[in-house]
């Protein structure tokens, strides 16, 4: 078999953030910021198994990161 000729399965991954600055005086501002990989926790598979006399060929054997969420604040002065 040639190099690239087992394709894999195909990839998808939604990520989205949300911001709000918020603005006190000339000099002070705070910064909420929330942030999400992979937000519709889709599975992807990262690796097959390519070896030929194994039992488990062609199966997926590790995953992509699961959802992930992470909230942020900041305080600029």
């Amino acid at each position: 078999m040639g190099r690239n000729y087992l394709s894999g399965p195909n990839f998808f991954n939604l990520d989205a953030s949300l911001a709000k600055s918020i603005r006190f005086t000339e000099r002070f501002n705070l910064e909420l910021r929330l942030e999400a990989n992979n937000i519709l926790n889709h599975v992807n598979y990262t690796n097959i198994n390519t070896v030929v006399n194994a039992t488990n060929y062609g199966l997926p054997i590790t995953a992509a990161s699961m959802r992930s969420l992470t909230a942020v604040v900041r305080f600029r002065f």
